[in-house]
């Protein structure tokens, strides 16, 4: 599957120069703070059926309370190309410094470019206790936060069909799910799609035809304890989708994934960091841990991928690969790591390895890298940290390997270490 099905989806532009507030919001029912600051609605359905409407839009500082609510957004698309950001055309949407607390109930979206829970701007919130969230076209998010606006949700189940849909999106916005349930079914739809900040904590999702996440410029996704499935060409990916890279950040702790196809990770065009803490299991079809390369992002010959990966107490397996305008630099912290780096010889790319003491290295392929170094005598260290039959060819000239000395070494195994100019 090609990478640029990404652009098709959900696009997200980090430094939209209009906001996302001066909107003219249409609803079937407006909550407005300036007319009644707190608000209470329970047990009823509510639904629009025209375009760039909301079933219910709260402004101006309201606290608004919806009690075992359904709402359904069931005809009227929208033109609106920032409909992620804006909300005009979203279920529900919160502006201005609302508060929304949603209890149980039911938020349906049936129609194409129609996002279900959309909250924008700073100090504007939402708590989503349990309900359903549905999405059943395409080119939906389930909940969006925009521009420091701020959801939690907890016990909440989505239902996605169809493709280029995603149950969370943040752009600048900030979403918190905990004990999360749900899955997507189309292509390029998966489970989290962050230029913002996004976690999960004991959360149960599958995507059945796509990536677990998509980090784009600016996301940072934190994973705890959750147990997540992906389909896609790769598990996560980490990309900048504008010409400039930013940084996108990966943090995973305690969890079960499973990915299918690809990679377990796929950096293109952007300045990621991975952090490995302890207690994650990864099941995955390929060999391949991670991919470091350009693709069709940004400017040709600077979109490759500058990738900081940091296992803490983590075993972790699978081969890196490396292309010649991106860079890799691994540092194990009592953790052990069994894999190939570099197996296709590519000399322009730069990797770097740094092991603690506690750390090791299992070697199950020739690799090329540009230094290592440990925290003990390079002699000792070989022989404990470094096992296996195979070579591994290190630049003699860097001054990173200067512990070397230039010369060759033994390694546990029977494998050695040895000099390239």
């Amino acid at each position: 599957m090609r990478i640029r099905l990404l652009t098709i989806l959900l696009p997200l532009v980090p430094a939209i120069a209009a906001s996302a507030q001066v909107a003219d919001y249409q609803a079937t029912l407006y909550c407005d703070g300036n007319v009644q600051k707190e608000q209470y609605r329970s047990h009823n359905s509510i639904e629009s059926v025209r375009s760039n409407e909301n079933v219910i839009h709260a402004c101006n500082n309201v606290y608004l309370i919806v009690t075992e609510y359904r709402l359904n957004k069931t005809a009227g698309s929208t033109f609106d190309p920032e409909y992620h950001r804006s909300g005009i055309n979203s279920v529900m949407t919160a502006t201005t410094g609302s508060e929304l607390v949603i209890e149980g109930g039911e938020i349906c979206s049936h129609i194409d470019k129609s996002d279900g829970l959309t909250v924008i701007g700073s100090g504007t919130t939402a708590k989503v206790n349990e309900g359903e969230i549905r999405l059943h076209r395409t080119n939906s998010a389930g909940v969006c936060a925009i521009d420091s606006g701020y959801v939690t949700l907890d016990g909440t189940v989505f239902t996605v069909n169809g493709s280029f849909n995603t149950p969370f999106l943040t752009d600048g916005g900030k979403i918190a799910a905990s004990m999360t349930t749900g899955s997507t079914t189309g292509i390029s739809s998966p489970l989290f799609r962050t230029a913002g900040t996004q976690s999960a904590t004991g959360c149960e999702m599958t995507a059945e035809k796509s990536n677990i996440a998509y980090i784009d410029a600016g996301g940072n996704l934190i994973l705890d304890g959750n147990k997540l499935t992906g389909n896609g060409y790769c598990g996560f990916q980490m990309f900048s989708s504008g010409s400039e890279r930013g940084c996108s950040r990966l943090e995973l702790s305690k969890n079960k994934l499973s990915v299918n196809e690809g990679p377990l990770i796929m950096a293109c065009n952007t300045k990621a960091e991975i952090l490995f803490r302890s207690g994650n299991t990864v099941s995955m079809r390929s060999k391949d841990l991670l991919i470091a390369k350009a693709d069709e992002w940004g400017e040709k010959g600077r979109n490759g991928a500058d990738v900081t990966i940091t296992s803490e107490k983590q075993n972790m397996r699978g081969n890196i690969t490396v292309d010649s305008i991106s860079s890799v630099v691994m540092n194990l912290r009592g953790a052990s790591y069994a894999g190939a780096i570099n197996a296709d010889a590519n000399p322009c790319a730069v990797i770097r390895l740094v092991l603690d003491r506690n750390s090791s290295w299992q070697l199950t392929g020739d690799s090329y890298i540009t230094s290592i170094q440990f925290d003990e005598p390079a002699d000792k260290a070989l022989l404990k940290q470094l096992k296996g039959k195979f070579t591994v060819y290190y630049d003699s000239n860097d001054p990173a390997n200067a512990a070397l000395g230039g010369m060759e070494h033994a390694i546990s195994g029977g494998g050695r270490l040895v000099p390239r100019q």
